[in-house]
């Protein structure tokens, strides 16, 4: 009975222990404002050091080239140059109508003995103002696509483009200008031109006219006829006729031959 009631008072003692150390706590301490503070930054700090990366981030800017400005491909165009070919039976007014003024004054020399005409073509043989002896030199002002307009003093004229030369051209001696009037004789002999006698008047009484300018002689009243000499400016030489606008003249040798009117006094 003694051991029971022990046994009884054992359970009884280890009960109360258990109890009183999982039922009860100790009292706790008040907590004032500075705790509470100290402790909010505390956690605050805390979180920031558990958001904020470990390391600081460092930025590398890395040298760049500057962009290299290219230029646009474009496909290459080469213009072909092109040379307008002009038939040779272009009119006086075609002739004009491309005409082209030289920047400057351009001397050329006469290939040979040429006339000046007052306008670009050789149909009309009224158009003849003067002329020139080979080697002269010769003032181009303009050009057309087969003539030369050249100035003289005070006037104006075309050369035909074959009767200029670029360059220098040594001028015929005496000796040289009877050599070539003889042998132009001589063809004119053996092929004579068409004649034109029924167009030439004789005159009843011959007269004395003075070339202009330096002229040619020709086998008959066209521009197209073989020359059979030259005369010099301030010539004297006889007409004995007429055939248009031609005289028919009779030089010092004898030689009968034509010159424009338009290259007299």
């Amino acid at each position: 009975m003694k051991k029971r009631i022990a046994l009884l008072a054992l359970v009884a003692s280890v009960s109360a222990m258990v109890l009183a150390g999982c039922g009860t706590r100790a009292p706790e301490e008040p907590t004032t404002e500075a705790q509470t503070q100290a402790r909010t930054e505390s956690v605050t700090e805390a979180a920031t050091y558990a958001v904020e990366p470990a390391t600081e981030t460092v930025v590398i800017e890395l040298p760049t080239e500057a962009p290299v400005e290219t230029e646009p491909q474009t496909e290459a165009i080469t213009e072909a140059e092109t040379e307008i070919e002009f038939p040779d039976d272009l009119t006086a007014d075609e002739e004009m109508e491309y005409e082209t003024e030289l920047p400057q004054i351009t001397v050329y020399y006469a290939a040979d003995d040429i006339n000046v005409r007052s306008t670009p073509e050789t149909e009309n043989g009224d158009n003849i103002v003067g002329s020139f002896q080979k080697g002269d030199e010769v003032n181009v002002v303009a050009v057309t696509p087969h003539w030369y307009r050249i100035a003289v003093d005070d006037w104006e004229g075309y050369v035909y483009e074959k009767g200029l030369s670029e360059g220098e051209v040594a001028p015929m001696t005496a000796e040289e200008r009877d050599a070539a009037a003889n042998a132009e004789a001589e063809q004119i002999a053996q092929n004579p031109a068409p004649a034109a006698a029924e167009d030439v008047s004789s005159f009843a009484d011959s007269f004395t006219v003075v070339t202009a300018g330096d002229c040619n002689v020709r086998a008959n009243a066209n521009q197209q006829a073989n020359i059979i000499g030259t005369l010099n400016a301030d010539t004297t030489v006889t007409a004995i006729g007429e055939a248009g606008d031609w005289y028919l003249v009779r030089l010092d040798d004898g030689t009968e031959g034509y010159i424009n009117k338009n290259l007299t006094k």
